[in-house]
């Protein structure tokens, strides 16, 4: 259990750290034009991971894709996203090991709908599936 914690913590610091990079090369637009290899060289990880993790940042609304290339971050704090959920569980889970199969006081704990809950864990799961 907390290995999968460890884990999924470890993913979410590389999402940040990528989002981190398209803030630091935005233009005055807010786009940051950037290749998929010039980020792999950066987060140390293969372009074939990058690719992946923009499809699910875009897909779970931390960022969208402008056109090939191009992308913009929709929140500068990525925790008002959808994706935020996903940050506030693992933390929650750092902390409540116990309530690790428990999404009704995963929800209850965290303020959120028992379906949010499930679509943040629809997020965790699908990510280790690369």
């Amino acid at each position: 259990m907390n290995d999968f914690i460890k884990s999924a913590k470890q993913m979410m610091e590389t999402d940040l750290e990528l989002i981190e990079i398209l803030r630091e090369y935005k233009n005055e637009l807010g786009i940051t034009p950037i290749s998929q290899t010039l980020l792999s060289k950066k987060l140390r990880i293969s372009q074939s991971n990058v690719s992946y993790r923009l499809r699910r940042l875009i897909k779970y609304g931390a960022i969208e894709k402008i056109r090939p290339g191009q992308y913009r971050i929709i929140s500068e704090d990525v925790k008002h996203t959808p994706y935020g959920l996903v940050f506030q569980l693992i933390a929650f889970l750092e902390n409540h090991v116990d309530s690790y199969r428990d999404l009704t006081a995963q929800s209850e704990a965290l303020g959120v709908k028992l379906s949010d809950i499930q679509q943040a864990w629809g997020f965790i799961n699908n990510s280790f599936k690369n």
